[in-house]
């Protein structure tokens, strides 16, 4: 599947009964074609999208190399593609599990007990402070390396040039996104629907002097220690 999306200047179709293709990640798009008196296609692609952004994803039926524990669906494409930026995805079975947003106070991190290979990465939003503070001590417990992110949120770290290639005109009057202000607030649109599509605006050089790109460097520093 990394080979195939790695080839941009060809169209490839593929024909199979197997889930693994399921993935908005690597696919445009996703057909289901059955046979009942006659044959029938239908476009499925949205169907998929929002499993996968549910937290469903074709890994849930592998064993996972590296579990990363963070805040929700729309952080999992952005997250999956820096790690395709450093070379991970190709590598390593790395299973994003979204935690819900308020809700990760309530998970079991016990189910998580007797591995090595979780990491967790969350916003700094400082409504749910107690929320966040509550799950980095259960973090803690359980010898889970918990980053709480710099910036109010993933999105915060999206360059205005990348936003604007996916929103023309937003955010006009200010030249730069506000560290720990929410996007939403700054801009007056809700971006995270779009997250891959501006992710992929951008390089790997956007973020390098962010504790977003130090954090994914220890993920990946640990990731091939642990698989030398």
């Amino acid at each position: 599947m990394n080979l195939i999306k790695s080839i941009e200047n060809r169209q490839f179709i593929l024909s199979t009964h197997s889930n693994i293709f399921l993935d908005p990640y690597v696919a445009d798009k996703i057909f289901y074609v059955e046979f009942d008196g006659c044959v029938k296609v239908k476009d499925e692609s949205t169907k998929s999208e929002m499993l996968y952004n549910l937290g469903y994803s074709v890994s849930d039926n592998l064993v996972s190399d590296m579990v990363l524990l963070t805040e929700g669906p729309t952080d999992v494409p952005v997250l999956r593609t820096i790690f395709d930026w450093m070379g991970l995805e190709d590598k390593y079975n790395i299973r994003i599990w979204p935690l819900g947003g308020d809700n990760m106070s309530q998970l079991d991190l016990s189910i998580f007990a007797e591995r090595n290979n979780v990491f967790a990465l969350i916003d700094s939003d400082p409504k749910s402070h107690k929320i966040r503070k509550q799950f980095q001590h259960n973090c803690a417990n359980y010898k889970i390396p918990c980053h709480k992110l710099e910036r109010y949120a993933i999105e915060n770290y999206f360059t205005l040039d990348a936003i604007r290639e996916v929103f023309p005109g937003v955010g006009d009057g200010i030249s730069k996104l506000e560290p720990i202000i929410k996007v939403e607030k700054q801009i007056g649109i809700n971006v995270k629907n779009n997250n891959l599509k501006i992710i992929k605006q951008m390089h790997i050089n956007d973020i390098i002097h962010t504790d977003l790109y130090n954090f994914c460097t220890k993920f990946k520093t640990y990731s091939e220690q642990r698989f030398s």
